[in-house]
């Protein structure tokens, strides 16, 4: 009967863990990524809140418009 339970045990840890990994992966892609360089060549940025890692070539420049460019002012 142990050999039962013990068994049981196993296969529910198991699926615990598969479970709480999943959750941490949802985690990861709600993050509101703030990159920063982590060298002194700049070329690779890391996430200060999740640590996800970027080719600053790769991330895109946010487009800030000028006030004076639009026609309603």
């Amino acid at each position: 009967m142990w050999i039962f339970e013990f068994l049981y045990k196993i296969i529910v840890d198991f699926i615990q863990k598969k479970h709480k990994h999943e959750e941490e992966q949802v985690e990861a892609e709600t993050c509101e990524h703030v990159f920063l360089p982590i060298d002194s060549t700049k070329k690779i940025l890391a996430c200060s809140k999740c640590g996800m890692l970027i080719k600053a070539e790769n991330l895109k420049p946010k487009t800030v418009e000028n006030v004076f460019d639009n026609p309603n002012f």
